[in-house]
């Protein structure tokens, strides 16, 4: 398969048409973001797809 037909990467490329901007975020990068809105990051859940399930609860 080449390349840039991977889901994962088809992902990153909707996201940034949809959103204009959207990024690829790492678990410290989530949990960075999630802790500036009084959220933890409880754990990334991998689908059989190619997102993640992100897991969060209030601080």
């Amino acid at each position: 398969m080449p390349a840039l037909l991977e889901p994962r990467l088809m992902a990153d490329v909707q996201m940034l048409a949809l959103f204009g901007g959207g990024k690829e975020r790492s678990e410290r990068q989530f949990s960075t973001l999630l802790a500036a809105a009084g959220f933890r990051l409880e754990r990334m859940v991998a689908t059989a797809g190619p997102l993640v399930v992100i897991e969060a609860a209030p601080v």
